[in-house]
């Protein structure tokens, strides 16, 4: 039975936190079954019946740039290699050959996964690309509103996210959570240009204080 690495922290991960149950469970369920190059054929028949997820794509979706699709159902974990062999390729663990001749064999760039800075088949690694990207705007609901968007919530989150950036905009969505918003259209229509949230109506403005005492003072 192959004994495996993995990082005792990985609860702690903002990006792990980020991902629900189901997708949580996936992630530790690829690291098992995976081969010693973090290569996997999935079985999705197989794998659904294992785990008793229902929405093996949205999963895949959510994990972005983590599982890389190399062909035919055959996915890359990149992450895999930091944790099995320090300091690859020029690891000491033996098993390294055999899994460099694997990723190899497949074409997988490996130098650029060990840091997921690299272009790797399935994802694009900077904010402008990532607008796109339906894991990121899944994670972000989920992460506030508790739940996935539909088709059109995508579609206007993804506007959301051309207009602010992704880090605003989940800003953005926990702020207007907070302010009691469920519905992303209605929160729209009260953003302003740099991204506030407008009061509802009938709510009354917070004063703004100016912090300089002697602002305006011999004006």
């Amino acid at each position: 039975m192959a004994k495996r690495f993995i990082d005792t922290k990985i609860f702690e991960d903002e990006w792990y936190m980020e991902l629900d149950l189901e997708a949580k469970l996936f992630y530790i369920y690829l690291f098992v079954n995976c081969d010693h190059a973090g290569v996997i054929k999935l079985n999705k028949k197989l794998c659904q019946f294992q785990t008793g997820i229902n929405n093996l794509d949205r999963v895949i979706e959510q994990l972005g740039n983590r599982l890389v699709s190399v062909k035919d159902g055959i996915y890359f974990l990149p992450k895999f290699l930091k944790y099995q062999y320090p300091n690859f390729p020029n690891s000491k663990v033996i098993q390294q050959n055999s899994a460099l001749k694997i990723l190899n064999d497949l074409n997988i760039d490996y130098k650029s996964s060990l840091t997921l800075n690299g272009q790797l088949p399935n994802y694009h690694d900077n904010e402008s690309d990532n607008v796109h990207d339906n894991g990121n705007i899944i994670k972000v609901w989920i992460s506030t509103f508790g739940r996935n968007p539909n088709l059109m919530e995508q579609e206007e989150t993804e506007k959301h996210f051309k207009e602010f950036g992704i880090d605003k905009t989940k800003r953005i969505y926990k702020e207007a959570y907070k302010k009691g918003f469920r519905n992303i259209f209605k929160l729209t229509e009260q953003l302003n240009p740099d991204g506030s949230i407008k009061p509802k109506d009938g709510e009354t403005p917070k004063p703004h204080y100016n912090r300089n005492p002697l602002a305006g003072i011999g004006q």
